[in-house]
């Protein structure tokens, strides 16, 4: 029933609210992990699913220290206590079911969904519901930010946050591009169906903007202008 009021009244894509779905459909079993499309596993992580949660709701992974610094200054999250409560990614998730069901975490966080205006949507939602109730866990399990961890080797869990994505033509000229990121990410692209696929281009006027700008502070002005002259003609008939 949840689920159908989802699609029905949801604000957002149904993508948004697959955090709060997958616990009503286990909930037959005591434990379930979620995880981003966009995370790569590096190492064994035979440890998450032999994680005890004991009266934890979930465990979790502390958001980069700027993440964590900022997110307590936005007003929507002033139930939080920065003292005991460390911001969260909800990029992966070891959730105790039965303590998420018994609490109705999802029927509360799509509730705040959609009739709250939130930053960072579900997962400040969920920051807000799980404080005091979340076991946090080595940020090699979800690595955000490679400087944050004492051995790259140790990453188990990479998390490619950033956008634009290393999938993306504009990532290589991104002020957020990362050369472990992108060899990592290459280095397993190549093991797919997918690896014969160029960078995909972007589609959007938005994207088409913002690529050019990239383009013209890189140096590449010839192929700056293209793109701005394809942003004008997206904007024209959007």
């Amino acid at each position: 029933e949840i689920i159908s009021k989802i699609v029905k009244l949801g604000r957002f894509q149904i993508s948004l609210y697959y955090r709060f779905i997958f616990p009503l459909i286990l909930k037959n079993i005591n434990k379930c992990i979620y995880i981003d499309a966009d995370i790569i596993c590096l190492n064994n992580a035979d440890y998450l699913f032999n994680l005890e949660l004991n009266n934890n709701i979930i465990a979790a992974i502390p958001d980069t220290i700027k993440t964590n610094a900022e997110r307590f200054l936005d007003k929507q999250l002033s139930s939080l206590n920065p003292n005991t409560h460390k911001y969260f990614n909800a990029g992966l998730l070891v959730i105790n079911i039965p303590l998420w069901n018994k609490f109705m975490i999802s029927e509360k966080a799509i509730h705040m969904l959609n009739t709250q205006d939130f930053t960072c949507k579900d997962q400040d939602v969920l920051n807000i519901l799980c404080t005091n109730n979340i076991k946090y866990l080595p940020k090699e399990y979800n690595c955000i930010d490679i400087n944050e961890v004492s051995n790259i080797k140790n990453i188990v869990l990479l998390h490619l946050t950033i956008s634009p994505k290393p999938w993306f033509l504009a990532y290589k000229i991104s002020p957020y591009f990362d050369k472990f990121k992108y060899n990592t990410y290459m280095l397993y692209e190549k093991l797919t169906p997918y690896k014969l696929i160029p960078p995909q281009e972007p589609k959007t006027y938005k994207e088409l903007e913002h690529y050019s700008k990239m383009l013209r502070k890189s140096g590449y002005y010839l192929t700056a202008i293209k793109y701005y002259l394809k942003y004008l003609i997206a904007k024209i008939k959007k």
